[in-house]
């Protein structure tokens, strides 16, 4: 409850006793015995603020242009809610279903606040200083990084949530942190060259009582210049770029954290930068490069943004698995370019702590930064893309159904990872995605109207158009993607009155053919190339409607990564967006789930679906007991993503 959240808070503000517990990663977790203390704050945060920002859940909610970015006009503005669905012909269970989820999402937003309040009220009055763990240990551990953005993550969302105090919290306290007298003067040497372990400040303070710990020999020594140092960018870079941005905040980001030899490595499009970065190589460098892409819209600095192609040019051709596309980098292990390993060290489900991949963490990492780059360039269908992946593969495939909690890794082999629910730095992302869902449907361009459809889901988007002087259009999606093809989007124009605007819709590459027949408004039909966004710019009427289907093609990949089994091959599907995962026998010599006598590259042929109601469940013909299903499916089975193939 917002007691134990607020513990370390209060214990901190001079309250020996305060109500509530120490609670998850607050206390235990990967920095015992100090704690990653405020992140299990920020992480409830993170997933709340974005989930009161909808309407109620009485209705299908909708899609907006996004939050990281903050409100300065920067990218997208941000959609209205529309609820539609809503009418005399529900029974009387689906309202009681609706006052229960109303009575929840209140009873969200009622301990939002009170947890941005609770931590306003152990602000430091004099110097402004708001986190948990103690002032002198800013420079500590993961405190400066890792627990300040998850800090600063949560207000900020909550404040998009309606938290009246957040931002004038974040505000105060980064006053005090752009000045204080803690802040390290120089960065890991260039390239990470020059031997480890770095120079440790003077003022690192006292070792703690662990008789294994060497003062200079241990990254929790200070953490701001030893572990991770670049997920500290972007605390800076969304304050930036929120309301309550100054430039104060740039500055700290372009002289504290930015590393210009990492900058360059990236424009050279130097793959070592990525996968042997000193110190350490971890999917968390993401962030850094949400920052970097903060930094070229806040100063128009194009080495930002060149910087910022080359990571995502490498990552995407490299690091993410080219079936499902999973994260395959991780920390505390080598993850050469290419490697997609899909096992780790044995197979208990409980200990994959080495070489594991598909970290949630860094999932939702990515989706943001695709997000932003959507945002500096709406019209190319590659970013929507690398979003519904994610999304569908590595974000709702991690989520265990009614209350189970999050996993922490999206493993491909074998068992799915037990889910957790004690704070962990996957639970925060994991909860923040959930909480932004919406904003990935649509987008919208304020200067002219123009409604982007970026994804496919039962919604609605009210937004204003400035061709009828800013009153509110809406357009309302219908579909069952991805288990069925058809698409329909209907439009009701402000006050029932005709009215011009561009409809932007994404023709996914995922569809099976070159292109897709798109009926509007009873016009000739068009043939709408795949893999880029159909623009139809026209005068609408009231009830005017588009229609199309997203036929998926399947589509086979080949493993070719360093988990083989020789003698045989390995071989992922995808149906549209969505991963496929085989399910069945468990071989225990290959330790695989086998195939056998079937045409690896023609999926068609042998994928039988056979259940009423879910056409993406197969049966796989003369291979009784094995079964494919999307892999956000799976729970509890035995499966393999890249199961054994024999033609």
């Amino acid at each position: 409850d917002a007691d134990d959240l607020l513990y370390w808070f209060r214990v901190r503000a001079g309250d020996p006793h305060p109500p509530g517990k120490s609670w998850g990663w607050d206390f235990h977790g990967p920095d015992m015995p100090y704690g990653l203390k405020g992140s299990v704050a920020g992480l409830f945060l993170m997933g709340a603020g974005g989930a009161v920002r909808w309407p109620a859940p009485q209705g299908v909610i909708l899609g907006s242009g996004g939050s990281d970015a903050g409100d300065r006009g920067h990218g997208h503005g941000r959609g209205h809610g529309h609820e539609h669905g809503v009418g005399d012909d529900h029974d009387h269970g689906d309202a009681r279903a609706a006052g229960t989820a109303l009575e929840r999402l209140q009873a969200l937003r009622q301990r939002m606040a009170a947890v941005v309040a609770g931590v306003a009220a152990c602000q430091d009055a004099r110097s402004g200083y708001a986190m948990a763990f103690p002032a002198a240990e800013i420079n500590c551990r993961e405190n400066p990084d890792y627990v300040q953005s998850w800090v600063t993550h949560g207000m900020l969302e909550a404040a998009l949530g309606g938290a009246e105090g957040a931002l004038p919290v974040l505000r105060r306290h980064f006053d005090w942190f752009n000045n204080a007298t803690a802040l390290p003067l120089f960065l890991p040497p260039a390239g990470g060259d020059g031997g480890y372990p770095w120079p440790v400040p003077p003022a690192t303070p006292p070792a703690p009582p662990d008789p294994g710990y060497t003062r200079g020999n241990s990254q929790f020594d200070h953490g701001h210049l030893v572990y991770l140092i670049y997920q500290g960018l972007i605390h800076q870079t969304r304050l930036a770029l929120s309301p309550v941005g100054t430039q104060a905040d740039v500055d700290v980001a372009t002289q504290l954290y930015q590393e210009d030899w990492w900058l360059r490595q990236l424009i050279e499009r130097n793959v070592s930068a990525i996968w042997q970065r000193r110190y350490y190589p971890h999917n968390y460098e993401i962030t850094a490069i949400e920052g970097y892409a903060d930094l070229y819209m806040l100063t128009a600095n194009s080495t930002y943004l060149d910087a910022v192609d080359g990571f995502v040019d490498m990552f995407r051709a490299h690091f993410l698995f080219p079936a499902g596309g999973s994260v395959a980098i991780k920390e505390w292990a080598v993850y050469p370019p290419d490697s997609f390993l899909l096992t780790c060290r044995g197979d208990d489900a409980h200990n994959r702590t080495l070489r594991s991949t598909g970290e949630l963490c860094g999932q939702a990492f990515w989706i943001k930064l695709n997000q932003r780059l959507h945002r500096l360039r709406p019209w190319r269908a590659e970013y929507p893309l690398q979003i519904e992946r994610n999304i569908f593969n590595t974000v709702i495939s991690q989520i265990v159904p009614d209350g189970g909690g999050i996993r922490q890794f999206a493993l491909l082999h074998k068992v799915k990872m037990p889910a957790t629910n004690i704070g962990t730095c996957c639970e925060g992302q994991g909860t923040r995605i959930l909480g932004s869902l919406p904003e990935y449907l649509f987008s919208t361009v304020p200067r002219n109207g123009t409604l982007l459809v970026n994804m496919f889901a039962p919604a609605s988007i009210s937004w204003p158009l400035p061709s009828a002087g800013g009153a509110a259009a809406t357009v309302v999606m219908e579909t069952e993607s991805p288990y069925r093809a058809p698409v329909s989007i209907t439009v009701s124009t402000p006050r029932g009155e005709p009215a011009a605007f561009e409809l932007r819709i994404r023709i996914p590459s995922w569809v099976d053919g070159a292109s897709v027949t798109v009926a509007v408004a009873g016009e000739a039909p068009i043939a709408a190339p795949t893999g880029q966004y159909l623009s139809v710019s026209r005068t609408w009427r009231d009830g005017d409607a588009v229609s199309f289907d997203l036929a998926p093609a399947f589509v086979v990949h080949t493993y070719g990564g360093l988990t083989q089994i020789p003698p045989f091959k390995r071989y992922a599907i995808e149906v549209g967006p969505v991963l496929l995962a085989a399910v069945g026998p468990w071989n225990a010599t290959t330790e695989c789930i086998h195939v056998r006598g079937v045409d690896p590259m023609r999926p068609r042929d042998w994928l039988v679906a056979d259940t009423p109601g879910n056409p993406l469940s197969f049966a796989v013909r003369g291979n009784p007991g094995v079964r494919y299903m999307p892999y956000f499916e799976v729970q509890d089975e035995t499966f393999e993503a890249y199961p054994i193939i024999e033609q």
